[in-house]
């Protein structure tokens, strides 16, 4: 007798992404998500799989972030929140990504640097020249260039505005 299918056993899946091999070869980095009804979302990992044994480890557990790049064959380029106060930073609406090398040897993770926006791929052009992608909203005020009570003062519109969300177009579905 066969049984039904429940809620719960979606948890028990794993949803592979992003599939990226080192610049060798010989390693390949990916993402695996794995629904948690506690949040009601998906917990992300980044894994690390030997090419020539099919062996497979685990790098990362519950990051933010889907995209990384190589920088060399034991070096991954990785966005992350990794302390309080980029966390803070982010929380009070800032824009920022920081960027860590993570050795994938040691699993050691090391600040490489930070940009004031909210990026969305990264891909290495040569030796410390990447390129970012990013989205740019027209009507966010510039907090990351202010300073002082401006900056407060911005800080307060851009936490009040994302309480709500303006439709200027609504699909034609809907009519």
């Amino acid at each position: 007798q066969m049984e039904k299918l429940r809620i719960k056993d979606f948890t028990d899946y794993r949803f592979l992404s992003g599939l990226c091999f080192s610049p060798s070869g010989e390693k390949a980095a990916f993402f695996s998500r794995k629904a948690n009804l506690g949040t009601n979302g998906y917990d992300l990992h980044l894994h690390l799989c030997h090419v020539h044994d099919g062996t497979v480890e685990l790098l990362l557990e519950n990051i933010a972030a889907d995209f990384f790049c190589w920088e060399d064959d034991d070096t991954l380029l990785v966005p992350l929140l990794a302390t309080e106060e980029e966390r803070r930073t982010v929380a009070s609406g800032e824009l920022l990504t920081s960027f860590y090398r993570l050795d994938v040897k040691t699993k050691a993770c090391t600040h490489s640097f930070s940009v004031p926006t909210n990026a969305h791929m990264i891909q290495k052009l040569a030796e410390g020249k990447y390129l970012l992608r990013s989205w740019f909203n027209a009507c966010r005020p510039d907090v990351e260039h202010a300073s002082g009570e401006e900056k407060e003062r911005l800080l307060k519109k851009v936490q009040d505005d994302s309480q709500y969300e303006i439709l200027d177009e609504i699909p034609f579905w809907w009519d």
